[in-house]
């Protein structure tokens, strides 16, 4: 869906209904769009994904540091009873 709207959006910009109709389209011409659409999309979603990855990393670094600071509050509980 994602990848249809930019390919819509890119027939929009490059004003498609300027191109000579009676010329010949060979396939080279109707797949880069789609092609570059695809890119596009592709690339966007490799982005979310870096997020996602970034954040956990994050998340999971916050809980060891709990975990750690958890254990040092103890050790040091123990050793004053």
């Amino acid at each position: 869906m994602v990848a249809s709207g930019v390919y819509y959006s890119l027939v929009v910009l490059w004003d498609v209904k300027e191109i000579d109709t009676t010329a010949k389209l060979d396939a080279r011409t109707l797949v880069d769009p789609v092609q570059l659409s695809f890119g596009v999309v592709a690339g966007a979603g490799a982005l979310v994904a870096l997020v996602v990855a970034y954040r956990r990393q994050r998340v999971d670094e916050a809980g060891a540091h709990r975990e750690a600071t958890r254990l040092h509050t103890e050790c040091f509980c123990q050793a004053v009873r």
